[in-house]
């Protein structure tokens, strides 16, 4: 069975990069290695890396940039996670909304490591400038959890009676956390009046208060 498989798709540790004849697919894993498979090995989950991870397993993985267990190694699988993969717990406020990456930086990880440096002092973590565009370059930087608040998209502008602020001033105002605000109204769709006014004894439908 051939099964249409789009580049850039992530499956495990492969991201394929390149349809060939029939079914197969070329696939570059994280560790740099480029491989040929089949579609229905990655769909199915028989095949999840070129087999460097068995060879980690056993101690012999043979790492060709030597930062797979950097912080900034862990950002950029992340990254590509919340954009590719579907079952990524916040998939849908990134590749779901149609936040995307820069294609050298999907299958190149040094890439994207030259044009974002080293990470700074533990805290900071990868932020985009701005939200409603893609990983790329111009548009990343390490920030600090302030900055990146600063940056969110809570601070999107809400009206509500009369008057017009972001969210961030309008949870200062009422006394009601901000991600409780947040949930309230991104994920759950509580009309505005009803999310600034309720009481904090419950976030939303099936989320008490931790």
């Amino acid at each position: 069975m051939i099964h249409l498989t789009p580049l850039g798709s992530i499956f495990g540790r492969l991201t394929v990069i390149e349809a060939e004849r029939s079914s197969r697919l070329r696939c570059r894993c994280t560790c740099g290695r480029e491989i040929q498979t089949r579609s229905h090995e990655l769909v199915n989950g028989s095949r999840k890396s070129c087999g460097c991870f068995a060879r980690q397993r056993l101690g012999n993985h043979n790492r060709t940039h030597g930062l797979s267990r950097t912080p900034e190694y862990r950002a950029w699988l992340h990254l590509r996670r919340r954009c590719f993969a579907p079952s990524d717990i916040d998939y849908r406020y990134y590749g779901g909304r149609g936040i995307s990456v820069h294609p050298p930086w999907r299958v190149d990880f040094t890439a994207f490591l030259a044009h974002v440096g080293p990470r700074p002092p533990p805290g900071h973590t990868i932020d985009r400038i701005d939200n409603e565009k893609d990983y790329e370059p111009g548009n990343v930087r390490w920030a600090d959890s302030q900055t990146q608040a600063r940056n969110r998209r809570d601070r999107h502008l809400i009206e509500f009676r009369g008057r017009t602020a972001t969210l961030i001033e309008w949870a200062t105002e009422t006394g009601l956390d901000l991600k409780m605000l947040s949930l309230r109204i991104g994920r759950y769709g509580w009309p505005i009046e009803r999310a600034l006014t309720e009481p904090a004894r419950a976030w939303g439908p099936g989320h008490p208060r931790p």
